[in-house]
């Protein structure tokens, strides 16, 4: 594989899955949604999926990422959503179940260092699968590359999403008449 940029990369991986799914690859969805098992033999299955896409000078995490990612889409392949980071997907479930578990279960998500975040996103996967809103998987694999940084960067974005306008807009008052805060450029 030539090197490519990361978010080349990202894109075309996303594209890759997607492929899988609209071909009716039931197997290596299965494979991939095994990943989502601590087991490694499990995740061996994955690797004629993922492995190629992965290179020499990659960080641990960054491999991580992409089977965390792959195992994720063959358990929700869905229809790839761009526009919102995963705060926004989660934030179209939330106000549509308007659950107090749910905003707990995003707090936990938010919370999560990598070691644990894919047990989070596995359980919030599920949730927006049975209520079938989309995810920007590219976004979603991207921001994962900076989950373990210091200042939270990912996580600060996700929680603008998630509770963007709250308070400012009642429930009576079209939310596009709100002002939304600028994204700042570094975070």
């Amino acid at each position: 594989m030539t090197p490519q940029s990361r978010t080349d990369r990202e894109g075309k991986f996303v594209e890759f899955l997607k492929s899988l799914a609209d071909n009716g690859n039931r197997g290596a969805l299965a494979a991939l949604r095994r990943g989502l098992s601590s087991e490694g033999a499990a995740t061996a299955g994955m690797h004629r999926y993922v492995a190629g896409w992965l290179h020499e000078k990659d960080r641990p995490w960054d491999e991580q990422r992409f089977y965390l990612v792959a195992a994720l889409f063959g358990r929700y392949p869905c229809t790839n959503k761009p526009g919102h980071n995963f705060g926004g997907s989660y934030r179209e479930l939330h106000l549509k179940k308007q659950s107090e578990s749910l905003e707990r279960r995003f707090v936990a998500l938010l919370a999560a260092d990598a070691d644990s975040v894919g047990v989070h996103l596995r359980h919030a996967i599920s949730l927006l699968s049975a209520e079938e809103i989309a995810v920007d998987w590219v976004r979603l694999l991207g921001d994962l590359r900076w989950w373990g940084e210091t200042e939270h960067r990912v996580q600060r974005r996700w929680a603008r999403e998630f509770w963007k306008h709250a308070g400012a807009a009642g429930p009576d008052q079209p939310q596009e008449e709100v002002q939304q805060e600028p994204e700042l450029l570094n975070g």
